[in-house]
C-alpha cells in the first residue's frame, strides 16, 4: 500500500506537535541565569584572548605587542563583566569582583601557557610544586586541594613556608571581619578582604568557606626586614654583631625576597606587591623624570594604566609604608636591593636593566600636620621626608596588595 505525499505531511505534522507537547513549554531564562551566562562567556573570551596573545608571543618574541595585547584582553573583559552587572544588577549571583575573576583567569591561562611549553600543572597537597615563585616546602596537606583551602587553582601558598605572592588568593572567603579563637573565621562575609589584610602569611588562610581547615599553622605576618646584616659601633667601625642587639644582630622581620618577572616588573615575595622597574631610555619608565605630587598621579600612573603596562591597569603611587618596604638598609647610594639597581646604562629599557637613583621619591601619603606637604622616601640614605607637593621628585609605581 502506498502512502500519499499529503498523508506523509500530515503524519510529520502530528509527530512534530507530539514532540513539542512531550518537551513541554520552554522556560524563559531568569536574569540571574542571563548574568551568569554573560560572565561565563566573558571569561571564556578573556581566556581565549590571553592564550592567543601568548601563542603569538611564543612565535614572535615581541614583548611590546604581547603587553599591548594582554592589556586589550583585560579592557574587553572588564567592559563585558561590568556590562552584565549594569544590565542585571542585583540579580547577578556572582560573588567575585571583576578583578578577582581576572586574577583567577590569569592564573589558569598562565598555567596552560607553562604546560604548553613543557611545564607541569601545579598540584597541591604533596609539595610537588616546582614553579618559579611557587615552591612548597614539601608539607603534606592531607590531600586537600588549593581550591578547598581558598586558593585559585594552582596558586599554592597552602603549606607553611611557601614563599608566594598572596595577591592571587581568593578574595571573598568566609568571615565577616571577626576572627574567632584564635584565627578561624566565623562563616560570614569578608567583603573582599585579602589573605594579607587578614593577617595570614604565605597564603595559609584557614578562613575558607565553612572554616573546616585546621588554622593552627596560621601565623602573624612579619614586616619585611630592613636588610641590614652588618653592625657598627658609635665610632662607625664594623664590629661583630653577636649579642649587640643591633638590627644586624637581630635581623627582625621577613628576609627581603624579590623576583624579576621579565616584563618590566618586580614582585616582592613578602608583601605580594608588584613594582615598576625604572629604565634609562627617556620613556615613561625613565629614572630621570621628575614629577610634582599631582603629576605623579595625573601623568605617571595615568600613562602606565592607559598603556596597560605589563598587562595591568591598576598601577598607583605607593603609600609611605609601601615605599619604605623596599628600602634595603644594608646598602646606601642607593638604599635598595640589587634587583632594583642592576645593569643601568644609557639606553637600557625595563626589560634589560633596573635603575634606582640615589634620590627622593614620592609616596601617595599626605602629611596630615601640613596637608600641602606629602611624604616621600630618600633612596640615597634610606630616610623618609616631607616636602611641598609642588616640588619635583621621582616616582616608582606599584600595584597589588590588599
Amino acid at each position: 500500500m502506498q502512502i500519499s505525499r499529503r498523508s506523509l505531511t500530515l503524519i510529520a505534522g502530528v509527530m512534530a506537535a507530539l514532540l513539542v507537547a512531550l518537551a513541554g513549554p520552554a522556560l524563559a531564562a531568569t536574569d540571574a541565569q542571563r548574568c551568569e551566562s554573560a560572565v561565563e562567556l566573558a571569561s571564556a573570551k578573556y581566556a581565549q584572548c590571553r592564550l592567543k596573545a601568548e601563542s603569538k608571543f611564543t612565535k614572535t618574541g615581541n614583548v611590546g605587542a604581547r603587553s599591548a595585547a594582554l592589556g586589550n584582553c583585560s579592557t574587553k573583559f572588564m567592559a563585558k563583566y561590568n556590562q552584565a552587572f549594569a544590565r542585571y544588577g542585583g540579580s547577578c549571583p556572582t560573588l567575585e569582583s571583576e578583578n578577582a575573576f581576572e586574577v583567577y583567569l590569569n592564573q589558569c591561562t598562565n598555567e596552560v601557557e607553562d604546560a604548553a611549553g613543557g611545564g607541569l600543572f601545579p598540584a597541591c597537597g604533596d609539595g610537588a610544586i616546582n614553579v618559579a615563585g611557587e615552591q612548597c616546602d614539601g608539607a603534606d596537606l592531607g590531600g586537600e586541594s588549593c581550591a578547598s583551602l581558598g586558593f585559585v587553582a594552582g596558586t599554592l601558598g597552602c603549606t607553611g613556608g611557601c614563599a608566594l605572592d598572596t595577591s592571587a588568593c581568593v578574595t571573598t572567603l568566609c568571615g565577616n571581619g571577626t576572627i574567632d579563637a584564635p584565627e578561624q573565621c566565623d562563616g560570614g562575609d569578608l567583603g573582599g578582604a585579602s589573605c594579607v589584610s587578614l593577617g595570614f602569611v604565605g597564603g595559609v588562610l584557614g578562613c575558607v568557606a565553612g572554616c573546616g581547615y585546621d588554622t593552627s599553622a596560621c601565623e602573624n605576618p612579619a614586616l619585611p626586614a630592613t636588610g641590614q646584616t652588618t653592625c657598627w659601633n658609635s665610632g662607625g667601625s664594623v664590629i661583630a654583631c653577636a649579642g649587640t642587639g643591633h638590627d644586624g644582630d637581630v635581623q627582625a622581620g621577613a628576609t627581603l625576597a624579590y623576583v624579576d618577572n621579565g616584563d618590566g616588573t618586580i614582585t616582592d615575595l613578602n608583601t605580594g606587591l608588584m613594582w615598576e622597574k625604572l629604565s634609562d631610555n627617556s620613556g615613561i619608565h625613565d629614572k630621570d623624570t621628575l614629577y610634582t605630587w599631582d603629576n605623579a598621579f595625573a601623568v605617571k600612573v595615568a600613562t602606565l594604566n592607559s598603556g596597560s603596562f605589563a598587562g595591568h591597569t591598576d598601577w598607583r603611587v605607593p603609600n609611605r609604608k609601601e615605599l619604605e618596604s623596599i628600602l634595603n638598609l644594608q646598602n646606601a647610594h642607593p638604599s635598595v636591593s640589587p634587583v632594583f639597581n642592576s645593569g643601568c646604562a644609557p639606553g637600557c629599557t625595563v626589560l634589560t636593566c633596573s635603575c634606582t637613583l640615589s634620590s627622593l621619591y614620592w609616596s601617595s601619603s599626605t602629611y596630615a600636620g601640613t596637608p600641602q606637604l606629602a611624604w616621600g622616601g630618600n633612596f640615597s640614605d634610606g630616610y623618609v621626608f616631607t616636602d611641598l607637593k609642588g616640588n619635583g621628585y621621582y616616582v616608582r609605581a606599584v600595584r597589588g596588595g590588599s
